[in-house]
């Protein structure tokens, strides 16, 4: 109840305080329904593929550090 009291979308909140009021008297049954993030690539896909390409780099360099030692 309290997630959806203060949820960002206007559609999500409560329409008026005597909606909140009664749900809290008569307890609020319903499933809690948080909005799903989307995925990064789709919010930021340069971030994404940056980080991807770090992560590589770190792995090769590990993989040729471990072969050198051989």
């Amino acid at each position: 109840m309290l997630l959806k009291a203060v949820a960002r979308e206007k559609k999500a909140r409560f329409t008026t305080a005597e909606e909140f009021l009664l749900a809290l008297e008569l307890g609020d049954r319903s499933r809690l329904r948080v909005p799903r993030q989307s995925p990064l690539l789709e919010r930021n896909p340069a971030l994404f593929w940056r980080g991807l390409s770090v992560v590589s780099v770190i792995v090769n360099l590990v993989l040729l550090f471990l072969l050198n030692k051989r």
